[in-house]
């Protein structure tokens, strides 16, 4: 008997070699860890990737085998480069440079580019003067800001949070704001959580505080009925104001972050429940909320008799208009582009 023809799987080196985005992926990566920890500064970044550029030239016309090498050191330092034009160059008219440590009055005009979350603060407010209203936390993008009596052109986008309900808000709509602006604040006590940082990862350099939304957030056209983003958003609202009418309190914040992804209907009190037993993960949709509707469906599917390629398409799709509909932030957005691949 001759003995079975056993297909032993390739080395990693090979399979490397056959992933040329592997190593390009990993040295992207670290460009960007090298200049977010500022080891180098931005003229050497350049001066290497002139370098690198010109080692790559010599190496593809003599030494050939060393030419990819060379290509991976360029985008590493291109990775940097990028990096640090992201975080730091903006234009002359960003809405960041009127944004100072001490707040300002200003008014300003711009586009709603992220559905406002509503926050639930504790019931029990023994120490405060007066009941605070539920706040609200929405991003703008500005396009004129009011200077003296003249509205000029701005750029740039930046952090609203009111203080009261923006429920008539949508994604896409322009709106009018008048409120106290400052630069956002760094971290409170060492080691705590730097919102300034946060805020420019996402290039927002300016915060801006209302207090009665009603007067000092006016909208000036609705625009979220010709926007994508703002249908879904109107989908995930519809969706919260189900749960929360044919649910109990306790249950429908839950169950909200668990569907809809949208944690800010949960208490400061019901967090913690999370938080101690280890299992606030759970929270955040992700591969495991995927696996379990991907699964679901596909199973669902193959009673009906459905074939596998077409039920496979189905079910791609699914998991990605879910993604999309709770906002296609990272985790999901990690999950649902590998389930689909």
């Amino acid at each position: 008997m001759t003995a079975p023809n056993i297909r032993h799987p390739p080395p990693v080196r090979d399979l490397v070699w056959e992933s040329p985005l592997v190593p390009v992926a990993v040295a992207v990566t670290l460009g960007i860890l090298i200049d977010r920890n500022r080891l180098v500064p931005v003229f050497a970044q350049w001066m290497g990737l002139a370098v690198a550029i010109g080692v790559a030239a010599c190496c593809f016309a003599r030494w050939p085998g060393a030419t990819m090498p060379a290509l991976w050191v360029c985008s590493g330092w291109a990775g940097a480069l990028y990096h640090h034009a992201d975080r730091h160059a903006y234009p002359a008219d960003d809405i960041g440079w009127l944004a100072a440590a001490e707040p300002r009055l200003v008014r300003l005009r711009g586009w709603v580019v992220e559905e406002p979350t509503h926050f639930r603060l504790p019931q029990r407010q023994i120490f405060l003067p007066y009941p605070r209203a539920q706040p609200s936390r929405s991003i703008l993008r500005v396009h004129q800001v009011q200077i003296g009596d003249d509205w000029q052109a701005a750029s740039g986008k930046v952090q609203l949070s009111a203080e009261g309900s923006l429920d008539d808000i949508r994604v896409g709509d322009e709106v009018e704001v008048f409120g106290w602006m400052q630069a956002p604040h760094g971290p409170v006590n060492p080691g705590g959580f730097d919102w300034r940082e946060h805020l420019a990862d996402q290039r927002i350099r300016a915060v801006i505080r209302v207090r009665q939304t009603s007067a000092t957030v006016v909208r000036l056209e609705e625009g979220w009925r010709r926007d994508f983003w703002g249908r879904l958003a109107w989908v995930r609202a519809w969706g919260r104001s189900i749960c929360e009418q044919n649910l109990p309190d306790p249950a429908a914040g839950l169950a909200i972050a668990l569907i809809l992804g949208d944690s800010s209907a949960m208490m400061h009190e019901e967090w913690e429940k999370y938080i101690l037993t280890g299992v606030l993960h759970v929270l955040a949709i992700s591969g495991q909320h995927l696996v379990i509707l991907g699964a679901l469906m596909g199973w669902g599917l193959r009673q009906v008799g459905v074939r596998r390629r077409p039920a496979a398409l189905g079910v791609a799709l699914l998991l990605m208009g879910y993604a999309l509909l709770t906002g296609f932030r990272p985790p999901v957005q990690r999950a649902a582009i590998a389930s689909v691949v």
